[in-house]
């Protein structure tokens, strides 16, 4: 790779991780949420409640890496940037924080949801 490529890639994996932070927290909750209703007639018919918790945990690992991704875009961007006005760095500081709350709040509905996977069967 050419030095004038590499800026280039630089920017289009910041660009990757900035969306990754974006989408990872709701598509962690649709991950579960569609997961469990779709297992869920299979395990009221045989009993194997705990194949809901792994779904479970699945969703938490990547909405939580969705907040990790966020928060590290964001504390990369130095504050200075904002001060000269709008570009890209204004953007991805937005997209940053956007992915960190968007992911944290998606963890909670996700955690959320594991609440009745944990302590209540299904099929009562």
């Amino acid at each position: 790779m050419s030095l004038a490529q590499a800026p280039a890639e630089l920017e289009r994996r910041t660009d990757l991780g900035l969306w990754y932070a974006v989408l990872a927290g709701p598509a962690a909750w649709i991950l579960e949420h569609e997961g469990n209703v779709i297992l869920t007639p299979w395990v009221c018919r045989t009993g194997n409640h705990w194949v809901l918790l792994p779904i479970t945990l699945l969703a938490l690992v990547i909405a939580a890496s969705g907040a990790a991704v966020g928060a590290r875009h964001w504390r990369a961007i130095p504050s200075e940037e904002l001060e000269r006005g709008p570009s890209p760095e204004s953007r991805r500081r937005f997209m940053a924080a956007g992915g960190l709350m968007l992911a944290s709040l998606f963890f909670l509905g996700v955690a959320a949801l594991a609440v009745p996977v944990l302590f209540s069967p299904p099929c009562r």
